[in-house]
């Protein structure tokens, strides 16, 4: 894992599965993290959990845009410059031709508001944010069902979608600027919530899947480097 001492490293959606493995091997590699959800007591929990060196946490709605000024505020007052942004939200729900039209509707109009809406107006902060500093990068934890055919995604697939074109877009936008962002589809990713949804891959088979390590280290290698990848795939052995 790549040294981040002096790093500062924003990460919305930081309790979540990836999140969660994620803050703590960047914790590890010395970087400064600021731990961003909406449930104070877990983030209290996990900044226990990872440890309490170098680490804020700041309880907050990523779809609210007021709210994320404010962690991009904070975080400068607390650290002096930020390296880079961390965009993890959301979870799966299944959406298949199982559900009426109705439900179908109701669910892309649910995942919308908690993976499509976050995503963007973090990333439009983010931006903002980065190119008064004058550099930064933009992480998305996107999935592989946002660019192809994976059952049970009439809706996930949908709003990852939506908000890894919202990504790409916006690093082309940004380019010549000294800002980057990087659009990060994981296939299936061995966290306790995946292994709980999906009980019949063994122990074995979760070995094959991805792991938040992995994630991790491809992270650290790009914060402050060059030729950042528009997108950036993560393979596994299992398929579902």
């Amino acid at each position: 894992m790549q040294n981040l001492e002096g790093k500062t490293v924003i990460f919305f959606g930081a309790t979540g599965g990836i999140g969660e493995a994620v803050c703590r091997e960047f914790q590890k590699a010395g970087a400064n993290l600021v731990l961003v959800a909406r449930n104070q007591e877990k983030l209290s929990k996990l900044k226990t959990a990872i440890g309490e060196e170098r680490v804020e946490i700041i309880s907050a709605d990523a779809s609210d845009l007021v709210g994320v000024e404010k962690v991009f505020k904070e975080s400068l007052e607390r650290f002096g410059e930020v390296d880079a942004v961390i965009i993890s939200v959301g979870t799966w729900k299944q959406t298949s031709l199982n559900n009426s039209a109705a439900e179908i509707v109701d669910m892309n109009d649910q995942l919308d508001a908690s993976i499509a809406r976050p995503v963007i107006v973090v990333g439009s902060v983010a931006q903002e944010f980065f190119r008064q500093q004058g550099r930064g990068v933009i992480f998305h934890m996107s999935s592989h069902a946002a660019d192809k055919y994976l059952s049970g995604n009439l809706a996930y697939a949908s709003a990852k979608a939506k908000a890894s074109r919202f990504i790409l877009n916006l690093g082309e936008e940004l380019k010549g600027t000294g800002v980057s962002t990087c659009d990060l589809r994981p296939a299936l990713v061995d966290t306790p919530v995946n292994r709980k949804e999906q009980p019949q891959i063994t122990s074995q088979q979760w070995a094959g899947a991805v792991q938040p390590t992995e994630i991790a280290r491809f992270i650290a290698e790009q914060i402050g480097g060059q030729n950042i990848p528009a997108i950036h795939f993560f393979e596994s052995d299992v398929v579902i």
